[in-house]
């Protein structure tokens, strides 16, 4: 890809500028991107530079709680659990002062695709999280528990449980 165009996500990163703006100043006629084959939006560098040098109006991108409390269980029968795991698990971190996200999810504790432990491990990944907390370890895992939390102390995420 020409380094002079960049994807929405590299003008994230780089400016800090919000996909929204981005819609909302091509629609005002400001931005004019360029269409891959596929279809997807590819924007000039100078443009967006010079946009940002006329100080416009920007959406900030809001961080993301850098903590993440993990509820799981594993039938729709439990959901009442799930709901009682989600709360305790908020009552401890207001009482941290923590902010944070709950990623909450109703799957098999032996089934390695759950959306919820891979955005948790994606976000470790990516350097997003401090800390994840759970109620029981076996939340996150019933096998393999070791190598999530190797994973997790690798990308300096604390454990709570």
């Amino acid at each position: 890809m020409d380094p002079l165009l960049l994807t929405a996500h590299q003008i994230r990163e780089r400016y800090g500028l919000h996909r929204n703006t981005l819609y909302k100043w091509e629609k005002q006629g400001l931005l004019h991107p360029i269409r891959t084959p596929g279809g997807r939006r590819r924007y000039r560098k100078e443009e967006i530079e010079r946009l940002l040098s006329l100080g416009l109006e920007v959406s900030p991108v809001k961080p993301k709680p850098r903590t993440v409390l993990y509820a799981q269980v594993s039938t729709r029968k439990q959901e009442a659990f799930l709901k009682n795991q989600i709360a305790r698990l908020e009552a401890f971190a207001k009482a941290q002062g923590w902010t944070y996200e709950v990623v909450a999810e109703v799957a098999s504790g032996v089934n390695e695709n759950r959306r919820g432990l891979i955005k948790i491990l994606n976000r470790a990944k990516n350097g997003e999280l401090e800390r994840v907390v759970v109620e029981y370890e076996d939340r996150l895992a019933r096998f393999g528990l070791g190598y999530i939390r190797r994973f997790l102390n690798a990308f300096g995420v604390d454990w709570w449980s």
